[in-house]
């Protein structure tokens, strides 16, 4: 793989190879979607799919209330490590929007 990239902010970390596999396949880079993060309304699931070597995670929220995406994580050495982030299909979508609706009442 490629070398470790660590966000400005210190919060977020990626592999450089991974990050330019992403956009080329989905069309942002890592460093474009750390703001998800941000999201008050932010749904994080635990992915059992993909954690029989650490525990991975997938988070679905908005950026700049534009894109509703999803970004595939874990957490190492007290830094969000990204995998991969691409815009949310339209299920996740739907499971965020339903989520607001239930907040919101």
């Amino acid at each position: 793989m490629g070398d470790t990239i660590i966000s400005e902010n210190n919060l977020f970390e990626w592999d450089s190879q991974k990050n330019s596999d992403n956009i080329k396949k989905h069309g942002f880079g890592f460093d474009e979607i750390t703001d998800v993060f941000l999201d008050p309304y932010l749904i994080t699931l635990y992915d059992e799919k993909h954690s029989s070597e650490e525990d991975r995670f997938y988070s679905v929220g908005s950026l700049h209330g534009l894109l509703i995406i999803v970004v595939y994580h874990t957490e190492r050495d007290g830094r969000t490590r990204i995998i991969s982030a691409r815009q949310a299909e339209k299920k996740l979508q739907e499971v965020y929007y339903d989520f607001i609706k239930k907040i919101n009442g």
